[in-house]
């Protein structure tokens, strides 16, 4: 495939990067393996900062979620960033707990004084 002319760099590396994230969503490894291998034979890169920055914004905006009591936000979050795979095996563990925290959030007697906040 032949490059596109007219300083398309950054924008071959921004699509790189959405592919890569694409891939690490889906557990794609040995496909994302093989990517990665291509571009590296081909001199390019990506950028790993901007997928750092996502899951820390995701990781604070899950806290944030949770630290209010905001189920219906963590779970979006939850379903939409934590693998199936971790989901479906030792994630069940954990999102039982969190159902519990979420559920018992209302009545906790530190959430409702403004005092202890």
């Amino acid at each position: 495939m032949a490059e596109p002319s007219g300083g398309g760099g950054g924008m071959e590396e921004e699509i790189n990067t959405v592919v890569q994230e694409y891939l690490q969503f889906h557990d794609l490894n040995a496909t994302l393996a093989a990517f990665e291998s291509e571009l590296s034979a081909q001199g390019k890169s990506i950028p790993s900062s901007s997928s750092e920055a996502v899951i820390n914004e995701v990781k604070d905006s899950m806290l944030a979620a949770y630290d209010v009591g905001d189920y219906d936000e963590f779970f979006q979050l939850w379903n939409a960033y934590i693998p199936n795979h971790i989901r479906s095996s030792e994630g069940q563990k954990m999102e039982f707990y969190v159902n519990i925290y979420f559920a018992i959030y209302p009545i906790n007697p530190i959430v409702n004084n403004p005092e202890t906040r």
